[in-house]
């Protein structure tokens, strides 16, 4: 399966910048512990397998027609403000 995902900086408000990775997928179980889960397991795979650097974490879904985020609240909340980015790399996974 074919897991695509964004990885991008993201600034907090304290001005620092962090590598963020937001992946398009969405766990079987539908908890947000399974999703941070899950989003946690493929930044491991995306950092094994491409060599990234990634300091915060989310995953992306549609959910009863509407879009979701769920991950560490400096990448949720850009997703709040920002325009989705769009997808950078993939893993095949």
């Amino acid at each position: 399966m074919r897991i695509n995902f964004a990885h991008i900086p993201i600034r907090s408000t304290d001005g620092r910048t962090y590598s963020a990775a937001i992946f398009d997928a969405k766990s079987n179980e539908d908890t947000n512990q399974a999703h941070i889960a899950l989003a946690y397991e493929l930044a491991a795979a995306a950092r094994n397998a491409l060599d990234l650097r990634i300091d915060a974490v989310a995953v992306v879904f549609s959910k009863n027609g509407q879009n979701r985020s769920v991950g560490d609240r400096l990448v949720v909340d850009y997703l709040s403000k920002a325009p989705m980015p769009r997808w950078t790399h993939y893993l095949d996974v």
